[in-house]
């Protein structure tokens, strides 16, 4: 997917100027504002026409958006911008319902979103497309730094011969949530077997992917491919890739 070139030289102090007018309320006078906020505009981006409202786009203020609709240009019929038009319909959705808004789950959407909110100057929705930002329905993957730090823990705690058959509950340092209940076995062929599950766990933890269930303060929980859920801390995901 071909996502929106970095803006031009000329296109960046437009863009800058537009948001200039706007935070400092170059258009005042009542008369040079526009009549009516249930007044539809039509938006060419990129050759892609696009229709909302006027109360839409001036919903956030000191937007590039809202300064487009100030009076130089009320009497266009249509307002233009040289733009990739991809993202452009998120951005409306965005201003349009900003609370309930959900970014893409794929890492390389999400980012060329919060490329367009910069430059359409939306702080709001650069924010939650960032990559240290998570939602519940996200697809996700383990850190390959993660990885490297926490396969041998999960080796560990699967070929265990000391303990014998006892019930556990696990909660989280974190959030002090119980997370699990295992299962320790003092036989040694379990303990084999176990073992042999466990061998290729590193790269099974490299390959999988999963779905985020909930969220709690800085933890989540995973649906993993395999069918398995864990709790977790975020720092330790990233978005997956395709």
């Amino acid at each position: 997917m071909t996502h929106s070139s970095v803006p031009t030289s000329v296109g960046c102090l437009t863009a800058l100027w537009l948001v200039k007018c706007a935070k400092t309320n170059e258009w005042k006078d009542k008369k040079d504002k526009p009549r009516s906020f249930g007044e539809r505009v039509k938006i060419n981006v990129g050759g892609t026409i696009f229709e909302t409202y006027l109360s839409t786009l001036t919903r956030a203020d000191g937007t590039v958006l809202s300064a487009m609709v100030a009076s130089r240009w009320r009497n266009q019929e249509e307002i233009f911008i040289d733009r990739n038009p991809v993202y452009f319909a998120k951005i409306l959705d965005y201003l349009r319902d900003s609370e309930h808004f959900t970014p893409p789950s794929e890492e390389d959407a999400r980012d060329a979103l919060r490329k367009e909110a910069e430059f359409y100057n939306l702080p709001g929705l650069a924010e939650i497309c960032s990559p240290d930002v998570f939602h519940i329905g996200d697809n996700v993957q383990w850190k390959e730094s993660a990885v490297e730090s926490y396969w041998k823990l999960l080796l560990q705690l699967w070929f265990n011969r000391k303990y014998e058959d006892i019930f556990v509950w696990v909660s989280c340092v974190d959030c002090k949530e119980p997370v699990a209940q295992r299962e320790y076995r003092g036989y040694v062929d379990s303990a084999f077997k176990h073992f042999v599950k466990s061998i290729h766990v590193r790269q099974h933890m490299l390959s999988a992917r999963g779905v985020i269930l909930s969220l709690n303060g800085t933890c989540c929980r995973v649906q993993w491919d395999n069918g398995w859920q864990t709790h977790l801390p975020q720092s330790l995901l990233r978005l997956a890739k395709k």
